[in-house]
């Protein structure tokens, strides 16, 4: 007799499957109890669930050609600009560095590929939008990423120079397009009074193919503790990425109380939009750096408020308290597929 999913919860075998390894993404495995692997085209065959971290092709044709049973529930984390991509057809050629359109073959077959899982989970409301207009029938939950707690801890402690035109960005290659490191630079090089820094590693292609002006500074990767020493000697954090599910690193900056100003095609706008909703911009670069320039000429004391409220709105965010949430949210998820 075949296992179903009405088996008591001591029992569930979930084998969660990743392919960027991000550590909040592992974190969120571990709290449910899954076992965790790579993701590949082979695969134990013993699970209940598997949960895939970004990638939908390799378990949705497995489950078509029968390697994993129809009793077994397929369920991807929606984490990075796959939906976006599809949603608005381009995305980098990491060959040739250019954009390049998706095919509508291609998006049709990631439709049909996508509408075999059984679930979703989306890290935001815009990357719930996203897969909706993809496979609007597909079951699916959205919940917050988080700030791991000892992060947490020291950032919240933060007190951050408001008053050096110091603009950050953390972020890793090699895809530019999708953390929209073009327009960062053509910002910077309309602002060449004030400082900017790129954090980050994996952005040969991208340095190769731009020439740098002297006021943006890419530094590499940082551990931890050389970040928190950016984000205290800076004023602003600017993201203008397209497609990001969420952004963990912002959560960060704003946990650490650095004013935000992000795209509007970045999921973590939710929260940026409770402290103001003018520091979520398209991408109008005249726009961006209107804003960027009027959040700069405040006050102070007014960027000292700003600063607090991003700490605040980020409690939401911290791992203890969002892990308890995500282990009741998923077990009523599934108890619905």
């Amino acid at each position: 007799m075949k296992k179903q999913l009405t088996l008591p919860k001591k029992d569930r075998k979930i084998l969660y499957l990743y392919t960027g390894d991000h550590p909040v993404h592992r974190k969120m495995a571990e709290s449910i109890g899954a076992d965790i692997l790579p993701l590949t085209w082979k695969i134990p065959k013993d699970y209940d669930i598997y949960i895939s971290e970004g990638d939908y092709v390799k378990l949705s044709i497995l489950k078509l050609f029968g390697k994993i049973k129809q009793y077994q529930k397929i369920i991807v984390l929606f984490s990075d600009p796959r939906l976006f991509y599809l949603n608005f057809r381009n995305k980098l050629d990491f060959k040739s560095q250019r954009i390049k359109k998706i095919s509508l073959s291609k998006v049709l077959i990631s439709k049909f590929l996508i509408d075999k899982l059984n679930g979703a989970i989306c890290l935001s409301k815009f990357e719930h939008n996203l897969l909706n207009k993809i496979s609007p029938k597909l079951k699916s939950m959205t919940h917050y990423p988080f700030v791991e707690s000892e992060l947490y801890k020291k950032l919240i402690k933060i007190k951050p120079a408001l008053d050096k035109n110091r603009v950050l960005f953390i972020g890793n290659g090699p895809d530019w397009y999708y953390k929209g490191l073009d327009l960062f630079l053509k910002i910077t090089s309309k602002n060449p009074l004030l400082e900017f820094t790129i954090i980050g590693g994996q952005w040969d292609k991208f340095l190769e193919k731009n020439i740098l002006p002297p006021n943006l500074k890419f530094v590499g990767r940082k551990n931890p503790e050389q970040i928190k020493k950016y984000l205290e000697r800076s004023d602003l954090y600017l993201h203008l990425g397209r497609g990001e599910a969420f952004g963990v690193t912002i959560a960060e900056a704003m946990t650490a109380g650095i004013p935000c100003i992000i795209s509007d095609q970045t999921g973590a706008k939710e929260f940026v939009e409770r402290v103001s909703p003018e520091l979520v911009v398209d991408k109008n670069l005249s726009k961006i750096n209107e804003t960027l320039n009027n959040y700069l000429s405040l006050d102070v004391n007014k960027k000292l408020d700003i600063s607090k409220k991003f700490k605040r709105i980020t409690r939401k965010l911290e791992e203890g308290e969002t892990i308890k949430e995500y282990k009741i949210k998923f077990n009523k998820f599934i108890k619905n597929l």
